[in-house]
């Protein structure tokens, strides 16, 4: 658990909405688990903590290596971390994940925005729902972004 997230909610220091109205008596299970939308941008995070009800989350802009899993993460904006990789997120429709060291990413069924320039990133699956890409500046292979040439493609 990120303690120094915890004592940033606690302060209300961070944007965030909650899937009830907010209980100060809260145990910190408690206050993780009624996250539903979390903007943590620009704090020097290394660690986020399992939310199971988060649909949106900003974090960017930090010292992130990985995510925590999350089946109900709708929009993903992860831009200027240190991630290497992106787990499966099922629900996930929007990913922003510019200037990381991404160099896969997992099969997103839902996806319909695809921001991911400045990776590692070589090779690109198919996004059946994908609707806009941008991936410049990555060593991707021409062929794997072939099956996307009729959509909105940003090399």
């Amino acid at each position: 658990m990120s303690l120094q997230l915890i004592k940033l909610l606690r302060q209300n220091k961070l944007g965030v909405e909650y899937l009830k109205p907010y209980n100060e008596n809260w145990n910190n299970f408690e206050l993780l688990e009624n996250i539903t939308v979390l903007h943590c941008d620009n704090l020097n995070l290394t660690h986020l903590p399992f939310m199971p009800n988060l649909e949106i989350l900003f974090c960017k802009n930090n010292l992130l290596t990985c995510l925590p899993k999350s089946n109900k993460l709708k929009e993903l904006y992860c831009d200027y971390n240190q991630l290497t990789s992106l787990t499966e997120y099922p629900n996930l429709v929007e990913l922003y994940c510019c200037y990381n060291n991404i160099k896969s990413l997992s099969y997103m069924p839902n996806l319909e925005i695809l921001i991911c320039e400045s990776n590692q990133l070589s090779f690109l699956q198919f996004y059946p729902k994908l609707s806009m890409l941008a991936c410049t500046n990555n060593p991707l292979y021409l062929n794997s972004l072939a099956q996307y040439w009729d959509i909105d493609v940003y090399y």
